[in-house]
């Protein structure tokens, strides 16, 4: 489906070019050269809107947890970017006490929310596609049923998350990425870390 729709852009894309460029060249009169340009700048319009709108039907998101001491302080780093690696939105949150696997669990539960309540959800919710980018592939096993979840807590957690995808109405996939593809998010999660330890440092 991917490769269709970015053949169909292509394909879109040269059509308009080709009719606008024999537009021009039917314009012969001494204001030819500025008509053309301005036809050509319309094209160029036109060609970056649609492009933008098919690269936007698609959202990947990745999504990390950590916590230092296992349990121990713990924090999400959520991140929201288009099929290219361009990044959309940033979250980053302080959980307080947990485990490695509450806190990636968290971060996904939070991912959900954010999306329910985003623009992007309203304007695609027919058509639009979200890719779950995670680098614990235990996680995604389990998110995709082929692990069972042994902690009560963990299943309450994905049950939400469940509940939130269908309430966003809209497919969903979760795979796994290996750690190098999951860096900003990593690097969120230890911001968030550094700047609760920090501040509970600024109130002793």
């Amino acid at each position: 489906m991917k490769l269709l729709r970015w053949m169909g852009l292509i394909l879109f894309a040269f059509g308009l070019f080709s009719l606008v460029w024999l537009m021009s060249l039917l314009i012969l009169d001494s204001g030819g050269i500025h008509f053309r340009n301005y036809y050509c700048y319309c094209c160029c319009a036109v060609v970056d809107i649609f492009w933008k709108a098919n690269l936007m039907k698609v959202i990947c998101i990745n999504t990390d947890g950590g916590s230092r001491g296992n349990p121990g302080p713990a924090a999400t780093g959520v991140v929201f970017s288009d099929e290219l690696g361009g990044v959309l939105y940033t979250h980053k949150e302080y959980i307080g006490k947990a485990t490695n696997n509450e806190a990636e669990y968290q971060a996904l539960s939070q991912a959900c929310k954010i999306l329910l309540k985003s623009k992007w959800l309203k304007a695609n919710k027919d058509s639009g596609e979200v890719i779950c980018r995670l680098d614990s592939k235990l996680l995604v096993e389990q998110l995709n049923g082929n692990y069972k979840i042994k902690q009560e807590h963990l299943r309450l957690i994905l049950m939400e998350i469940r509940r939130l995808i269908d309430e966003c109405g809209i497919r969903v996939t979760f795979i796994h990425v290996p750690r190098e593809e999951n860096k900003l998010a990593d690097k969120l999660v230890n911001e968030a870390l550094d700047e609760a330890k920090a501040a509970l440092n600024g109130e002793r």
